[in-house]
């Protein structure tokens, strides 16, 4: 492989065919001028008289179409690659936190109808452009407060974004370094690259140095969407562009300011999983991406030119016979013809990407590669010992995920166990040894009620619940006794569960008791 800055070829030794098509194009241009073909049998001074005035050539003649075919497919066959292919395991969607401005400038109504209710509606626009992606909520004033925990249910999500307000906020002012300080924390917990988006008119001026403080060791990103009137637009509320733009660049994201459609959203949904698989395909065990295939397209339209009248040169069959070197996009399948031209790892992530995981795990000779081809292919079994040959942290996480899966629990846990004494802080490990130990109880609570001839109780469904509104009986027991206590004593989980109970319609009653509750916990720890 030959590194050359961000550009690599994987298979270097072919641009030496680049040579001989650049030697025959500097010959034919030598021996083509009669003038140096005579030099040495006439003297030079009576080569003008003798010699015609050379007539004026096209440029692109059949010797440097060929030259040029034969630079493009050497490079093409050569693995031209600048980035890595994604894991099986690595998610394409990046996660994010909404982090909404409700201080009092956002009140302001030169947009309409005004500037809060601006960023709502392009919170809810990027909802909808990242689909089931994990999206967490937070909003803000003078306290930082979460709404919602990262979820992949955009109506739910939705929901909640549609009814913030500033009069929920429990205290004026704005403080944005407690929002990303928050909204980190809940990026943490994912353990992947994720990225922070205010949708704020500006920020505090201590934000930028305790962003840059909070991100001195996350790989996170703080981005914005700036909600104010365009340039030269009369304002009602100031507007503190320099310092959410120092925000941004200490949070080393982006920065756009709104548009009439939907592109402002779209390119910070697009910015953050950029930098999802900055951080992700980076990795020095992934595999490169190999972009040959796209000079296949180039070496074609030359090619083409051959059909030209008067276009004759004796070897252009070898020329032609040459473009089988390139590696084509076919569908990989079983025969000799294709594996004249792909390796047989390329014939087995061709296949793996097409579902064939039995022919894949057949083809594939990486190790690695290999045991994952047996995992997707439920072959667990086998998806173990072939990720104990690799020596690397994804198969160590890969080999507990197949014991998981394979019904191995024990060995599982121990292989959990195994990679958290190296590094305690991979919080993917720590939740899959969880839910392995919380599947073992279950497992065991259920082979003991079979034996003692008890059924499981029966789990009422949503759709299930019937609510009558005028026939609601009224809870006498715990939700007196939880009205009753001062809000001090109830914790933000026991305020969710009472909202639960009761059913709301709208949930900023709710909101407003869960931020309350927060600050106060926040003042008394």
């Amino acid at each position: 492989m030959l590194e050359l800055g961000p550009l690599v070829f994987l298979r270097p030794w072919w641009l030496l065919a680049i040579l001989p098509a650049l030697v025959l194009m500097i010959l034919n241009l030598r021996w083509s001028n009669p003038a140096r073909r005579l030099s040495g049998q006439i003297d030079p001074h009576l080569l003008p008289v003798i010699l015609e005035p050379p007539e004026r050539r096209p440029l692109l003649r059949p010797i440097t179409a060929w030259a040029l075919l034969g630079v493009f497919t050497a490079i093409a066959v050569a693995g031209p690659a600048w980035d890595r292919q994604p894991s099986p395991f690595a998610e394409e969607a990046a996660p994010m936190v909404l982090a909404i401005d409700l201080s009092e400038t956002m009140t302001a109504e030169d947009l309409a109808p005004s500037r809060f209710e601006r960023a709502k509606l392009k919170a809810i626009d990027l909802i909808a452009a990242r689909g089931p992606a994990p999206t967490a909520l937070v909003a803000y004033a003078g306290s930082a407060h979460l709404v919602l925990p990262l979820t992949d249910d955009p109506t739910f999500l939705t929901r909640f974004v549609q009814s913030l307000d500033p009069g929920l906020m429990p205290t004026e002012g704005r403080d944005t370094a407690a929002a990303v300080a928050l909204a980190l924390e809940i990026l943490d917990a994912r353990d992947l690259p994720g990225t922070v988006l205010l949708f704020a008119d500006g920020a505090d001026p201590a934000a930028a140095s305790a962003i840059e403080r909070l991100l001195e060791v996350s790989s996170h990103q703080v981005s914005a969407l700036l909600v104010a009137p365009l340039a030269g637009r009369p304002l009602s509320m100031p507007v503190d562009r320099r310092a959410l733009e120092a925000a941004v660049a200490a949070g080393n994201g982006a920065i756009t300011g709104l548009t009439v459609e939907d592109h402002d959203v779209v390119r910070l949904a697009m910015a953050a999983n950029s930098h999802l698989q900055s951080h992700t395909y980076g990795d020095e065990a992934a595999r490169w991406r190999d972009r040959g295939y796209g000079l296949v397209f180039v070496v074609a339209l030359l090619s083409l030119l051959w059909c030209r009248r008067g276009w004759r040169v004796r070897w252009s069959v070898a020329a032609l016979l040459g473009l089988g070197l390139v590696p084509g996009p076919a569908d990989a399948q079983d025969g000799w013809y294709p594996s004249l031209w792909r390796t047989p790892d390329q014939a087995g992530q061709m296949l793996f990407d097409a579902g064939d995981y039995e022919g894949a795990a057949a083809a594939f000779e990486d190790p690695l590669w290999l045991a994952f081809a047996f995992y997707a292919g439920r072959r667990f079994d086998a998806a173990v010992q072939a990720f104990g040959a690799v020596s690397s942290d994804i198969a160590a996480f890969a080999r507990a995920n197949a014991l998981a899966h394979g019904r191995r629990y024990e060995e599982s846990i121990a292989a959990y166990d195994a990679i958290l004494a190296v590094d305690p802080e991979v919080e993917a490990a720590r939740h899959n040894r969880a839910v392995v130990l919380a599947t073992i109880a279950a497992e065991a609570a259920d082979e003991e009620a079979a034996q003692s001839g008890r059924s499981a109780p029966t789990e009422l469904g949503a759709d299930e619940i019937v609510i009558d509104e005028d026939s609601r009986p009224t809870n006498s027991g715990e939700d007196e006794a939880a009205e009753a206590l001062p809000l001090g004593d109830l914790s933000s989980e026991q305020i969710g569960e009472l909202w639960m109970r009761r059913l709301p319609t709208d949930p900023r009653p709710f909101l407003r008791l869960r931020f309350r509750a927060q600050l106060s916990a926040a003042e008394d720890p």
